[in-house]
């Protein structure tokens, strides 16, 4: 494990070791998932429509690549081909509203890229999908229903600003902001899915969201 993604989950969990190990022990699993997605046979359609998962023509072939725990358990096997989709096709689909054209779900976390020019550095925000399909997005617009401006968001920020978390107050839609900074598309999967303890949390809770002091 990365030492950014290290810093970065302790920005989250403050003091609480079991937050860590939680994460921690998350972010593994799925980095372990990744390599097997790697070696499984690559997905084959039966038509070329969004979301793609629904037209996956060989699922039973890839499922025996897999180990039983993944192939038995509907949401890793979704997670799976999903992933291979993106692998093989996220560069031959664009997103015609809001929804993920892969998956069919919504994104969840914005991954923010610097960008420096002659005069000063830009800042591109790209929203990711948890299976991992990307695409430019406007900050401070929700993922889901398209709310824009600071104020439709609640939110809980780390207290360096590593980590933050919004909840839109129109849909309620929780996502996640981090800065790219050099991590691998592996990496920013096992974090992803970390970072979703943070929003369980947020969608338990009924008022706003404080940052922490």
């Amino acid at each position: 494990m990365s030492k950014v993604i290290e810093s970065l989950i302790r920005a989250v969990c403050g003091e609480s070791e079991n937050c860590r190990e939680t994460m921690q022990s998350i972010y593994k699993y799925i980095i372990r998932l990744e390599e097997l997605i790697i070696s499984s046979p690559k997905p084959v359609l039966n038509r070329f429509e969004p979301p793609l998962i629904k037209n996956v023509e060989n699922i039973e072939e890839i499922k025996k690549a897999l180990p039983e725990d993944v192939a038995s358990d509907k949401a890793l096997l979704d997670y799976t081909l999903s992933r291979l989709l993106v692998n093989e096709f996220s560069q031959k689909i664009e997103a015609a509203n809001l929804s993920c054209p892969i998956c069919g779900n919504y994104p969840t976390l914005l991954l923010l890229d610097k960008k420096p020019t002659l005069s000063f550095e830009v800042v591109e925000a790209r929203s990711r999908c948890i299976c991992g399909y990307e695409r430019v997005h406007e900050r401070f617009m929700c993922p889901r229903c398209g709310s824009k401006g600071r104020e439709v968001f609640e939110s809980y920020v780390t207290r360096r600003g590593e980590v933050k978390v919004f909840r839109c107050k129109k849909c309620g839609h929780i996502f996640g902001e981090v800065d790219r900074d050099g991590l691998s598309d592996k990496e920013i999967q096992g974090l992803h899915f970390a970072l979703r303890l943070a929003f369980r949390d947020l969608e338990k809770s009924e008022g706003g969201v404080e940052n922490p002091d």
